[in-house]
């Protein structure tokens, strides 16, 4: 009889462990994310935010953009400034011409300087203002080239999406 009772005991353990088994089971397959459904404007704005070749067409428009200055024409002066500071330290033995040394440690010597230099173009030629049309013509272009990258991707975007959606 004893027998019989180790019996119910263990096919007991067996439901318990079978129902606890169960339960995570249910629990940690429900917390399992499924895949992402995409629509097409889902598609286009997350390839707008994420292609890196897109980035970088924006980031040379942008160059562009703060290079078209009067000062990178050359229509405004330039003005440089330097600065120089040195400094030596010096242990000297000195010879006499009666045979005697003399001996100094740590004799020090500095030098300092500064210039400041300002330029300024009168007439080149009409050189300044053909640079200064040349940077407005570039930020155009940059901004075209921007215009144009962002079109030809969500193209790609959009024949891409229909094949995929086709099959």
């Amino acid at each position: 009889m004893w027998f019989n009772h180790t019996i119910e005991i263990n096919y007991v353990m067996m439901k318990i462990k079978l129902l606890l088994f169960n339960t995570i089971f249910f629990l940690v397959s429900s917390e399992v994310p499924g895949q992402i459904v995409y629509d097409l404007n889902g598609c286009i704005r997350t390839g707008l935010e994420n292609n890196f070749s897109l980035l970088i067409v924006k980031n040379s428009e942008t160059i562009a953009k703060n290079n078209y200055t009067l000062g990178n024409a050359g229509f405004l002066p330039s003005l440089n400034l330097n600065g120089r500071h040195s400094g030596t330290i010096n242990d000297i033995t000195r010879n006499q011409t009666d045979g005697s040394q003399t001996t100094s440690d740590g004799e020090r010597n500095t030098t300092t300087s500064a210039g400041l230099a300002m330029d300024l173009t009168i007439f080149n030629g009409f050189s300044v203002q053909t640079t200064y049309k040349k940077l407005g013509e570039l930020k155009q272009i940059g901004e075209l080239n921007t215009q144009l990258a962002v079109e030809n991707l969500v193209a790609d975007i959009i024949s891409g999406y229909i094949i995929i959606s086709t099959r």
